[in-house]
């Protein structure tokens, strides 16, 4: 009964609904205090958000793109649970309150006297909000993750130029869009029922039966699952990062590439980085 309301109260489109989740959890990273009560408070609002992408997204799209758009918005969920109610992230300190560096904090920090104007103020916050919902390896701060890559693996003091950047970014998203878009728009095979049969999943005690097509198979799923995860992964960073650099949201350096070099990637260490 109460899902039924909700999904009928609530019934902004899935793109609609994702944007609206991302302006509600950056405003309240950046805009509140850590201990504000406002955080917890926009919790249930943001999880609407999550649960009507989910429940509508497949009226809108195919079944692969309403999976990977149901996902994400639950990942920005999870972001927004750990930057405003478990991390606390904040403006003041630009970063998480729980980790500080050394110097006061932003709740002992005393305010100062002169009153900035209130609209760039506003603006330079909700720009800390958004870029740190974008920001799960926290980059140029001191909670960056380890082993991030630079844009230059021989220079990485290599900052490219602003248009440059979101030119190659933009690009790349169009491409990674082309690669997920048709690898989702091929049909079903027609024998499905008989190549994913669950007799023939198990592989070491069926050594002497498995057959070249078998095999086959197997090696082209494989290869299909990492080309799509890769796509993503690379498509969405690009995506993002090309509008938030574009509309000067946040800059090229917080930015750097989503995977390191494909050729570094020959051992288990340097796959995961």
């Amino acid at each position: 009964m109460a899902s039924g309301l909700l999904s009928t109260r609530f019934s902004l489109p899935p793109p609609q609904t994702f944007l609206f989740q991302l302006v509600v959890s950056s405003a309240a990273v950046g805009l509140t205090k850590p201990t504000s009560l406002i955080r917890p408070a926009v919790l249930p609002l943001v999880t609407a958000c999550v649960y009507n992408i989910v429940s509508t997204v497949h009226l809108h799209a195919r079944p692969r793109w309403a999976s990977i758009f149901g996902a994400t918005s639950f990942a920005f969920l999870l972001q927004y649970l750990d930057l405003a109610l478990l991390s606390r992230w904040n403006h003041e300190d630009h970063g998480t309150t729980s980790i500080t560096a050394k110097g006061p904090s932003s709740e002992n920090r005393p305010v100062s006297d002169e009153r900035p104007d209130d609209f760039p103020t506003i603006w330079k916050r909700f720009s800390f909000g958004w870029s740190s919902m974008w920001a799960f390896r926290h980059l140029n701060t001191k909670h960056e993750t380890k082993n991030v890559p630079s844009f230059l693996t021989d220079d990485p003091e290599y900052i490219p130029p602003r248009w440059h950047f979101i030119l190659k970014r933009t690009l790349m998203a169009a491409a990674c869009y082309a690669v997920l878009d048709l690898a989702g728009a091929r049909p079903p095979p027609k024998n499905k029922g008989t190549l994913f049969n669950p007799a023939i999943v198990p592989v070491f005690r069926r050594l002497g039966s498995i057959t070249y097509g078998e095999l086959e198979l197997r090696i082209l799923s494989t290869a299909s699952f990492w080309v799509t995860l890769y796509s993503l992964l690379q498509g969405g960073q690009a995506a993002a990062s090309a509008i938030a650099v574009g509309f000067g949201i946040s800059n090229v350096t917080d930015w750097r590439p989503a995977f390191g070099s494909l050729s570094d990637a020959y051992n288990l260490r340097n796959f995961w980085g």
